[in-house]
C-alpha cells in the first residue's frame, strides 16, 4: 500500500478516517500529514503546530480531523483540503491526546498535567464560512453573534 511515509520526519502517531478513505500522521516536529489510503500519495500538509504532533483523530463522520501536540493547541482541519478551520488554546501544559465524543459534537483533550478540556466545536460546522476560518478560540463558548447581542 505504502512505500515511505515522505512525512519530514518521524511518525509518532497516526489514525484512518472512519470511512477509509484517508490516512492521518503527525511528527515530533509539528509536522501533520493526510494520504489518499488507496494510492498512498499525499492529499494534504497540515502547516501550524509550532512544535510535536501528539495526537490526530477524525470526527466520527469523517469530515474532520483533530491534531494536538506539544504547542499546546487542538487544531480543526478539512482533511480533503488541509485547510485549518479552527485553533483552539487553553491548556497549560503540552497536550498528549484529543479526540471527538461519538457523537462528534465536543473535543476532549487531556494535557501533560492529566488535566482534561472540553470544547464545543459546533459554530465551526461550515467549513467553508469565511467568518470562521482560521479563528482562534479560547476554551470558552463562543460569544453570542453581535445580532444576538443585548
Amino acid at each position: 500500500m505504502f512505500g515511505r511515509a515522505d512525512a519530514a520526519g518521524l511518525l509518532e502517531v497516526l489514525a484512518f478516517s472512519p470511512d477509509g478513505k484517508w490516512l492521518a500522521g503527525g511528527n515530533f516536529t509539528g509536522g501533520a500529514f493526510v494520504w489518499d489510503a488507496t494510492t498512498g500519495r499525499r492529499q494534504a500538509t497540515l502547516v501550524g503546530h509550532t512544535q510535536g504532533v501528539k495526537s490526530v483523530a477524525f470526527s466520527p463522520d469523517g469530515s474532520r480531523l483533530v491534531t494536538a501536540g506539544d504547542d499546546r493547541t487542538v487544531r480543526l482541519w478539512d482533511p480533503a483540503t488541509g485547510v485549518c478551520v479552527l485553533t483552539l488554546r487553553g491548556p497549560a501544559a503540552p497536550i498528549l491526546a484529543a479526540r471527538f465524543t461519538p457523537d462528534g459534537k465536543k473535543l476532549v483533550a487531556v494535557d501533560q498535567t492529566e488535566t482534561f478540556t472540553t470544547w464545543d466545536p459546533t459554530p465551526v460546522n461550515q467549513f467553508t464560512d469565511p467568518a470562521v476560518l482560521g479563528r482562534v478560540a479560547p476554551a470558552a463558548p463562543a460569544p453570542a453573534p453581535e445580532d444576538e447581542r443585548p
